[in-house]
């Protein structure tokens, strides 16, 4: 998927280098991210099916960002967010008598990552500018859980306000809400031996129809 999105961008750069006033734009960003479950089929103790979702937690991407015309901007988008799935019931077999050491809560853990190429489009002139965005890839999903990594076709769109501090330096915020694709047909199920089990204990972990999320975050936009 990196190499598809350096591909795109060298396909779009030649094109867009000739506009009139194009720019290259790089922005290192910081944020927060809401939003994301998973689906597990306990058949242990409880034998229930429960939608476990994602812990909010902090997220880091770039930008990349070059000039169309006066207003838009072609972007290639980076983000990254390793979260943790939440669990206070011992849903993941990390209590006594489980498959995981008890305290292990890395078996929590899951980074979930955007790749995409979108637009970016200006709605004013001026040292403070709002835009609109919208953009399509890929989004990578790594769980430490026995359920296989994925890559699945993603979305999203956004808006916020860039803040110019001088004609190299500007201020980036924005909110942005992620849409992926996930596929319910990617799952595992781990067995093990346990007494308190009525009969084969059994976790079947998979991903949702769809998965959603939401981003705001901080940028310095340095251009060249």
């Amino acid at each position: 998927m990196r190499r598809r999105l350096l591909l795109a961008v060298a396909v779009l750069s030649p094109a867009l280098a000739t506009a009139q006033g194009s720019r290259f734009e790089l922005t290192p960003t910081v944020g927060y991210r809401f939003g994301g479950e998973m689906f597990l089929q306990e058949r242990a103790i409880r034998h229930q099916d429960f939608d476990v979702g994602m812990s909010s937690s902090g997220a880091w991407g770039i930008r990349f960002g070059l000039a169309a015309g006066q207003a838009a901007q072609v972007e290639v988008l980076i983000s990254h967010q390793p979260t943790t799935f939440k669990d206070n019931q011992g849903l993941f077999g990390e209590t006594p008598g489980g498959f995981v050491v008890p305290g292990d809560t890395h078996v929590l853990d899951i980074d979930v990552t955007y790749y995409h190429v979108g637009m970016l489009w200006h709605t004013n002139a001026g040292s403070t500018r709002g835009f609109l965005a919208a953009s399509a890839g890929a989004t990578r999903l790594v769980p430490r859980l026995p359920l296989p990594n994925d890559t699945r076709p993603s979305a999203s769109v956004g808006g916020g306000i860039k803040l110019d501090f001088s004609e190299r330096l500007a201020a980036r915020f924005e909110g942005r809400y992620y849409w992926t694709d996930t596929d319910p047909k990617t799952k595992a199920t781990y067995t093990f031996a346990n007494l308190d089990c009525t009969g084969p204990c059994s976790y079947t972990y998979a991903y949702p129809k769809s998965m959603s999320q939401f981003e705001v975050t901080f940028g310095l936009a340095f251009r060249f």
